[in-house]
């Protein structure tokens, strides 16, 4: 659905064959998902709800925000700086 909503017939194939944290050892993921707020890393579902969400009325009145889908991470460094 989303991926034709995007012209892409087959964005989760694509999504999914790229697997960037693949190759990280595991005591390395380990470590990022320390640092994530919420504890685990994210998926392409994660995105695609987001993306979902924007696309559906109930979001009509939200115009020009970026939207970090990153378990918190923004905003955890962001209360540091």
């Amino acid at each position: 659905m989303l991926g034709e909503l995007c012209g892409l017939k087959s964005w989760h194939h694509r999504l999914h064959e790229v697997h960037m944290t693949g190759v990280l050892k595991p005591e390395v993921k380990e470590g990022i998902m320390k640092s994530i707020p919420v504890g685990k890393m994210g998926s392409p579902e994660d995105v695609a709800k987001a993306v979902l969400f924007f696309a559906r009325e109930d979001s009509s009145y939200i115009t020009g925000q970026v939207l970090a889908v990153d378990g918190g991470l923004c905003a955890k460094y962001r209360e540091v700086a």
